[in-house]
């Protein structure tokens, strides 16, 4: 009988152990992936988001910080997106555009035309990334309306609120403080798989930049896609081969410091603000260069330079 009981207490125990440690793992907060630029920008800091969901006509304000994780939506709103679905390419194409904007200011009522409703927040499209790809285009806001009903997808270009709902934000999303991450689909992971994924982005980047650093030329230039375009030069993956080991070969033992970088993120694009201090021949030289990333494979690959 004793056995019995040892043994029923031992499976309950079991039971509750195998229970609690599911419940665990399904409790756990998901974090949008576009939430990695707050790990590659080391913004560690509590941070407040507005995050668009354009495939399903939502947006969420978000309390979030890095560590301790937390995760608060604190609230929930319907929009309007661009008439034309896809990222915005260029002046009057209809789309809202995707990637992670600030804030400039915001305008109210007074100040605006009527189909503006209750005001507008006023956001820096195009940026740096948007510059980069040559993407063209202004006047992309977060306002109201002045409808008689809500439709989906029926802005143009710019992400339309209830005008209620606009009037709540106004003492949340102050300028340069709660940046605006715009997303065709979110897509929600668990910490540990966004943790994992900014290591191997880190990991990536480091290992160039270490190539770099040590003019490693063959490790150096494996980084760079076959599909690779430099801006300032106007050279292919060819000519930029060529140029860069002609370049590493006259070079005697140069010093290269990375002193900032900055990221900027859109889907499986990547854009890296460097800027570096470079002592060549007893010259101190200044430089900067921006270089785009894109996730070819399953792997983070710089296709354009400048």
């Amino acid at each position: 009988m004793t056995h019995r009981f040892l043994l029923l207490s031992i499976l309950v125990a079991l039971f509750f152990s195998t229970f609690l440690t599911l419940s665990a793992e399904t409790s756990e907060p998901l974090i949008p992936k576009s939430f990695i630029y707050f790990y590659l920008n080391d913004i560690s800091s509590p941070s407040k988001v507005f995050l668009v969901d354009k495939h399903i006509q939502k947006a969420y304000f978000i309390s979030f910080k890095q560590s301790p994780l937390t995760v608060d939506i604190i609230a929930e709103f319907e929009v309007a997106t661009g008439k034309q679905k896809g990222a915005k390419q260029y002046e009057g194409d209809l789309r809202t555009p995707n990637g992670v904007y600030e804030i400039l200011q915001f305008r109210p009522k007074q100040t605006l035309q009527s189909k503006f409703g209750s005001g507008a927040f006023i956001l820096n499209y195009p940026n740096s990334l948007d510059r980069f790809q040559l993407k063209t285009g202004s006047g992309i806001w977060i306002h109201g309306h002045d409808l008689d009903s809500f439709i989906d997808y029926d802005s143009e270009g710019c992400i339309r609120l209830h005008n209620d709902d606009i009037l709540s934000l106004i003492d949340h999303l102050k300028p340069k403080q709660a940046p605006v991450i715009i997303e065709e689909v979110v897509e929600w992971v668990k910490p540990k798989d966004l943790l994992t994924y900014y290591q191997s982005i880190s990991q990536r980047i480091d290992e160039w930049s270490t190539a770099w650093k040590e003019r490693q030329i063959d490790t150096y230039l494996s980084f760079y896609h076959n599909s690779f375009w430099n801006l300032s030069t106007k050279q292919d993956i060819i000519g930029w081969k060529e140029s860069q080991t002609a370049l590493f070969d006259s070079i005697e033992e140069p010093i290269l410091e990375l002193n900032s970088a900055k990221y900027l993120i859109d889907d499986k694009l990547i854009l890296l603000e460097v800027e570096y201090q470079l002592l060549m021949n007893d010259d101190l030289l200044n430089g900067s260069k921006k270089v785009l990333w894109q996730l070819i494979d399953d792997r983070f690959y710089i296709v354009q330079e400048e």
